[in-house]
């Protein structure tokens, strides 16, 4: 089984271990693709008010846990890897001052240091070979009966990653 980058695994048996890899590796490609996206784009596919935590903990979530098992799947190589890490390393320093502009929702347009980060996913992507993938985002909302006569709607958010299309 190859990795495809833009198959849902999450629709997949996941207590397959090659399969639970995939999709964990497919989630650290679509926080690389949102840390490479404009900021209002983050700010549109993340939601206002979690933006910068979320992508910096779903970046933690999705490699230092599992950056072994992509390493002996064939999904990254050293030089990847190092690269991650230093993403991951960058994003660590900014985690020990909580108050610091970087993890400001408003600042996200305006503080060089997301430009790095931009930078850094941008190269990771490029090195992966998944430059040509952009990040399509759907949002719907339904509304689900409740006890007490009344509804909660409840949204769902589908992330699924795409090819781009060639200007041709």
């Amino acid at each position: 089984m190859k990795f495809d980058p833009t198959h849902n695994y999450s629709s997949e048996d996941l207590t397959v271990e090659k399969i639970l890899i995939f999709w964990k590796f497919s989630e650290l490609i679509k926080t690389l693709l949102i840390m490479a996206s404009p900021s209002m784009e983050k700010i549109e596919i993340v939601g206002f008010g979690s933006t910068t935590e979320g992508l910096a903990d779903n970046f933690n979530t999705y490699f230092s846990s599992t950056v072994n098992c992509y390493k002996s799947n064939g999904l990254l190589n050293d030089a990847i890897i190092e690269k991650l890490n230093d993403l991951n390393t960058f994003l660590g320093e900014k985690r020990k001052d909580s108050n610091s502009p970087f993890w400001d929702d408003f600042m996200l347009d305006k503080n060089s240091d997301w430009e790095i980060v931009r930078f850094k996913a941008k190269t990771i992507l490029l090195l992966l070979k998944f430059e040509n993938l952009e990040l399509r985002h759907n949002e719907s909302s339904e509304q689900e009966s409740k006890q007490d006569n009344g509804y909660i709607i409840v949204e769902k958010s589908v992330k699924q990653i795409k090819k781009k299309k060639s200007n041709k």
